[in-house]
Order: structure tokens, then sequence, then C-alpha cells
């Protein structure tokens, strides 16, 4: 979760209005864009943008947070359909909106120690559960958290989802899915290729077919009566700088529009 004294510091920071020229820009963004969206915003600091405040966590918790009141400004989120959800539920600047980056998919496991190894790896994804065996496949949660949602239509589409029950573990982001599999916890997980990427420990094991779920597009949205730095920042990400920032970790430019495909999550506003 977002944790209490990271929403008591931002309750703090904007207390007096949001007029104040030296209030801080409070993002709130996907787990998975961690160090991608941190170097954007120490990178939109140096340039003269003024003080930033990140706060990342899974896209869902996030943008329910920010329904609920915490004072974000800003959110970055790991699908389309959460940024059109905080536009709906509120406060979301529709006019805002735009995709600002794209992904896939992979099965990791721990890092192969020796060529014999290489015998795990399977042919194809619709043959990992011949590579799990009796051990743990770790996806995010596959209800809300936008990771989870995608690995779950890859296996519902493959016709693995039933038989995977025995072996599933749901973690509550992404990046939890990952640190199981690098310290052990879980023998195999479904995350982004940026995840994968990011870590020296671990291997990826097979690539998941871009065809078996939803395209995954990252949106960024400004909340309503936001600072102008938010739009500034918005379109920092797009321009030149932030996308040469988010190349670096391996996201691909965003596709033409904003749809990302199908991917569902709750639509109810409560």
């Amino acid at each position: 979760m977002i944790r209490a004294f990271v929403l008591a510091l931002c309750t703090a920071l904007v207390v007096g209005g949001s007029a104040r020229a030296d209030q801080p820009l409070l993002i709130f963004a996907a787990s998975s864009m961690t160090n991608a969206v941190q170097e954007i915003a120490d990178a939109f600091e140096a340039a003269g943008n003024g003080p930033t405040v990140t706060v990342f966590d899974a896209t869902s918790r996030a943008a329910r947070q920010i329904q609920q009141g915490a004072p974000a400004h800003v959110l970055v989120s790991a699908n389309s359909e959460w940024a059109q959800w905080l536009i709906a539920c509120g406060p979301g600047d529709a006019s805002s909106r735009r995709p600002i980056a794209s992904n896939s998919l992979v099965l990791i496991g721990p890092q192969r120690q020796s060529r014999a190894d290489e015998a795990r790896l399977p042919q194809a994804f619709q043959n990992i559960l011949a590579v799990v065996n009796d051990g743990r496949l770790a996806i995010a949660d596959p209800i809300g958290v936008p990771a989870g949602i995608y690995a779950r239509e890859a296996l519902i589409e493959t016709g693995l989802w039933d038989q995977a029950q025995p072996q599933l573990v749901q973690g509550d982001t992404v990046r939890t899915v990952l640190n199981w599999v690098r310290t052990g916890t879980a023998d195999t997980g479904i995350v982004y290729a940026t995840d994968a990427h990011i870590a020296g420990d671990v291997d990826v094991l097979s690539h998941v077919p871009r065809e078996l779920h939803g395209a995954i597009v990252y949106e960024a949205v400004a909340v309503e009566g936001a600072p102008s730095a938010a739009h500034a920042f918005l379109s920092f990400l797009v321009e030149s700088e932030g996308q040469t920032i988010l190349a670096e970790y391996q996201f691909a430019p965003p596709p033409e529009g904003t749809d990302d495909g199908g991917s569902v999550v709750a639509t109810e506003c409560g």
C-alpha cells in the first residue's frame, strides 16, 4: 500500500493551497515505472521545473488512493483503463490524458548457474507448466493490477489458467513478483520485460507472445485543478528527454491511439 507516512507528508505539503510556488509536484506512478519515472522526475527538477515527490505502487491502489482524496497531481498508469477509471470516477483531467510508453511480458526464473540449466528453457510460453513443475508461478494480482491482468489473459488464452491454479501465487505489485523470483520465494514469475531488464539476477525463460494479451500501454493523466507543473511534467514524459530515459529502461514508444486492447478492470467508482 501507499504508506500512511507518505500520505501524511503529501497532505502537509499541500496545506496552504495549490497556489504556493514552492509546492512539490506529487506524482503517483505504477511500481514497474519506479526507476524510469524517478529518473525522469529528477531530470524534470534539474531543468528548473521545481521540486517533485514520487510515490510508487500498484496502479490500482494508486488510482483508488487519488480517487479517495490523496493529494496527488499526476497518475502514471500501467494501462489505459485505470487512467480512464480515474477520469470517470474523478478527479482525472480527461484533456490531459496521454499514452507515454508500451511494454511486453516475460516469464522469468532464477539466474542459471550452469549450461545444464539451459534445459529448463521452454520452447514456447505454452510450455511453462513443464518448466514450473511442482514449483510456484508468481503473477501480480490478476483482478486489479495491470501486470496480473495481462498475465491472466495470456494464461487463459493458452488454456493454462485452470491448470496453473495449484502452482499460482499472487503478488500485490509486479515488483513483488520480481523480488519473489530473485529471492527464491517463487520459482518462476510473469513480469514486464522492463522489470527483467533492471534485475541482474534473474533470467528470461520465455517471452510472452503479444497476441495473447491486450496491448500494454502506459498512460499519464493529471488531476483536475493540478498546478501547471503537472501538465509540464506530462509534456516532459512524451518529449525527447523523457522518451530517451524510458528507452534506456527498455520501454517502447506508445502506439498510436489510447486504447489498450481490452484489459478489464473494475469500473465501479466506490
